[in-house]
C-alpha cells in the first residue's frame, strides 16, 4: 500500500516514534489477542469495527497514529481505512507485534 500519509515502520522506528512523538497507539487485533499482551498505552479497536468507530478517532485526524496487529496485515487494512477517511499521519508497525517481541521490545497486560 502506498500513500503520502502512510508510513511503514520497523519495530525500532516505531519505538522511536512512541518515545519522541507520543502517537495514539491503535491495536486492531481481537480482544483476546490484546489481553495476552499489547503495547503500553495502546487502545484496542479491532479492525472489524474500525469503520463504524472512526468518528471517535476524528480528534486524531491530523495527529500521529501508530497502528499495529499481529503480523502487519490487519494494520495495513486499518491504515488504509484511516487514510481513506482523511487521516493524515498514519504509521503502520511493519510485521506487527510478533516482530516487536522478537526484537526485544516490551509488552504490557
Amino acid at each position: 500500500y502506498r500513500e503520502e500519509n502512510y508510513h511503514k515502520l520497523t519495530s525500532s522506528k516505531a519505538d522511536e516514534l512512541i518515545k519522541e512523538k507520543s502517537p495514539l497507539i491503535l491495536d486492531v487485533r481481537t480482544p483476546a489477542e490484546y489481553t495476552n499482551g499489547h503495547l503500553e498505552n495502546s487502545v484496542l479497536l479491532p479492525v472489524q469495527v474500525l469503520q463504524q468507530k472512526l468518528p471517535y478517532l476524528y480528534p486524531y485526524k491530523n495527529k500521529n497514529i501508530l497502528v499495529y496487529c499481529a503480523t502487519g496485515n490487519r494494520s495495513t487494512v486499518a491504515s488504509k481505512m484511516l487514510i481513506d477517511a482523511g487521516f493524515t499521519r498514519v504509521f503502520n508497525l511493519q510485521h506487527g507485534i510478533h516482530d516487536w517481541v522478537k526484537k526485544g521490545y516490551p509488552l504490557t497486560q
